[in-house]
Parts: C-alpha cells; structure tokens; sequence
C-alpha cells in the first residue's frame, strides 16, 4: 500500500508538472518577482512552472489583506483615501485594502511588498519611480505571455470602507 501511495503521489505531481498556468498565484508570482529584482528580466509561463516548487516553501511574512484591527500602526485619514495600505509591524508587513479592490490592484500591492520586504525599505508610499518600474514590470509580464486578469494570490475577505 505504501509503494501504491508513493507512486500514485510521483506520477500526480508529474501530471501537474506538464500543466503551464499562466495565471499568477503565490508561488509564480514570488518567483516571478525574484527573478526580475535580481535581473529585470521577466520569465515566461513556462519556465516559472519548471520552477515553481511542488510543496511551497517558507512564505513571505506579507499578509494580503489583513484586518486593521491587527495592525498596531496609526494611519490618517488620507491613508484610508488610497486603494490600499503598506502597514509594517515586527512580524512583517501588512497590506489593507479599500472595498472593491480590483485584482490588478492586489498584484500592484504585492509587488511593492515583495520590494519593501526584500531590500529592507521601510517607505510604505511607492515612490513615482516606485510605480513606474511597476508599470515597466506589467507591461513586460503581459508581454510574456502572463494573464494578469486574475490573481488568486490568497487575499482574504477583509476591505475597508470609507464613509463621508
């Protein structure tokens, strides 16, 4: 039974190594991110699938999503004004995001937690150069062959709202 188990897991996770998705989840799109802040490169679907590990390693400490209320941090009201929040604590860094949020949105936000995370910075406000290599950094993704339409990179429910 336990060579049938094992052999069943082998050729399950070969099946799923000959799938390319070119959608962008956690994983691809760590990769992806990686890979362009060491190069400026952008990979294409195929060779972020060869990479993309079959059991998903350490996470990055980034909550996408996260409640205010665990975020020991004040923010203004102008903060509340912007599609979402940068907020870092000793854990890691927690992104909030305003209600209706479009998935072009998480994956911008993303990028500039993965950029806040792994250079160190602590500027929570992208800078215009900030945005414009996001920019830079889309354009090429969708050159690519990526589909940046839908980005289920694990956001939960949670949004804010900003009543006047």
């Amino acid at each position: 039974a336990v060579v049938s188990t094992q052999s069943t897991g082998f050729f399950n996770y070969k099946a799923c190594s000959c799938l390319v998705m070119c959608s962008l989840n956690p994983a691809r799109y760590k990769i992806l991110l990686k890979h362009w802040m060491e190069s400026e490169e952008v990979l294409n679907p195929r060779q972020v699938n060869e990479m993309e590990p079959f059991i998903t390693g350490r996470a990055l400490p980034v909550v996408l999503g996260a409640s205010l209320l665990q975020v020991p941090q004040q923010f203004t009201i102008s903060d509340l004004e912007k599609d979402y929040m940068l907020l870092p604590d000793e854990k890691g860094l927690h992104v909030c995001y305003r209600s209706g949020v479009t998935d072009e949105t998480i994956l911008e936000s993303f990028y500039f937690a993965y950029e806040i995370i792994c250079s160190g910075k602590t500027e929570t406000h992208p800078s215009h150069d900030a945005k414009e290599r996001y920019l830079d950094f889309k354009k090429r993704v969708e050159d690519a062959g990526w589909d940046t339409s839908f980005a289920p990179l694990g956001v939960t429910a949670l949004r804010y709202r900003v009543d006047h």
